[in-house]
């Protein structure tokens, strides 16, 4: 179950000031955990001081000058973080699965197998190749809306109107 995204960008607001931020601004953004929901919080470059307490992941982007149709990944590693903190939350299967399935896509995450446990229940088995790490991901069916739900929450927190110089 491979699906596309509907992507949404940024609302474009310093965080701390509630001030928007204009085209070729820099700017930061991270990942934080926010009673029990990871949130995305982006600050214009003179606000930033640093990621914050609990921070799972942050980066450094700018607004473009121009309204570009294409929306990007936020970088690798946030990516890996944001999948670890769903996983050791351990309280969005539906929303594992699907982040699952989009790090496959993307090439961070590669399938191994899928596997059956003694309940019947089907597993997907993940490798994360250059950390050498292995996850187990129960296969999901969504319903429609939660499918939305999810592609809602993923874009919010994930994506970048620039592409991100990556190591």
């Amino acid at each position: 179950l491979m699906m596309d995204f509907d992507i949404k960008r940024t609302s474009r607001r310093c965080h701390a000031t509630d001030r928007e931020l204009k085209p070729g601004e820099t700017f930061y953004s991270e990942l934080v955990m926010d009673d029990g929901e990871m949130q995305r919080v982006d600050y214009c470059e003179s606000a930033w001081q640093g990621p914050s307490e609990g921070c799972v992941g942050w980066w450094k982007s700018q607004i473009p000058k121009h309204d570009a149709d294409r929306v990007y990944w936020a970088p690798r590693d946030v990516l890996v973080a944001y999948f670890d903190e769903l996983i050791k939350a351990d309280q969005k299967p539906d929303t594992i699965y699907v982040m699952a399935l989009l790090l496959v896509r993307r090439r961070v995450l590669q399938l191994i197998e899928t596997a059956r446990d003694q309940q019947s229940r089907e597993f997907m088995e993940l490798r994360l190749n250059r950390e050498k790490r292995n996850y187990r991901v129960l296969v999901q069916s969504p319903e429609p809306a939660e499918i939305e739900r999810i592609q809602r929450e993923l874009a919010e927190h994930l994506f970048v109107d620039k592409p991100m110089d990556e190591e």
